[in-house]
């Protein structure tokens, strides 16, 4: 009877045997891997793709604003000059040294002075929680003051929310002092700088060195 029942179990492990280490069995994992290699190549792909359409969106939305912005300005009158427009360019993690500097420099000549003042364009699609935006990193901040410093003339923030990029719903002015170099700022704080017409033309007081 022990005999049997030994017969049998070695039956038993000889048939599992084969089905586990056959080469069909062989052929289903490694194809099962082929798979599972696929789809985590697949996903990293889909990932890599949304982070560029992220990247692009983001780009063009900063682009728009920054044409909305410009129009803002008086240049068939021929006392502004812009004499530098810089879209940040950047491929595969290189990006020029100008990417750090503010998108516009430009010249206000009057027959009385001739003044040169920078423009940052920010566009933001909403405020967000407790009505905070962050609308620069501590860095660009830095760069931003660096670059007034070197320059001798000023930087200026032209904010815009909501609204599409190239029509926003609320515009904000203002220097680097007026919100303390922070990166931050809350909708309360800069109700002072909202333009009442978004769409009305800014111009540049030397004397009170002001952008309104």
């Amino acid at each position: 009877m022990t005999t049997i029942i030994l017969i049998i179990s070695v039956a038993v492990i000889l048939i599992y045997g084969y089905k586990y280490f056959s080469p069909n069995r062989k052929n289903q994992f490694q194809e099962f891997n082929n798979q599972s290699s696929k789809r985590e190549e697949k996903l990293h792909y889909v990932q890599e793709e949304r982070s560029e359409y992220e990247r692009t969106t983001s780009k063009e939305k900063g682009d728009n604003f920054e044409k909305f912005v410009i129009k803002l300005f008086d240049f068939e009158s021929k006392r502004f000059l812009l004499k530098e427009w810089r879209s940040d360019k950047y491929y595969d993690g290189i990006y020029p040294a100008s990417n750090h500097y503010p998108d516009f420099e430009i010249e206000l000549k009057t027959k009385s002075y001739i003044s040169l003042f920078a423009v940052e364009c920010k566009y933001r699609s909403i405020w967000g929680e407790h009505n905070i935006i962050s609308w620069a990193t501590e860095q660009q901040i830095i760069n931003y003051d660096n670059y007034k410093i070197q320059k001798s003339f000023p930087v200026f923030i032209v904010l815009g929310v909501g609204g599409k990029s190239n029509s926003p719903k609320e515009v904000y002015v203002f220097s680097l002092e007026d919100v303390n170099y922070q990166p931050t700022i809350n909708y309360n704080q800069v109700q002072c700088f909202r333009r009442e017409n978004i769409y009305a033309k800014l111009f540049y007081n030397a004397e009170f060195n002001s952008l309104q």
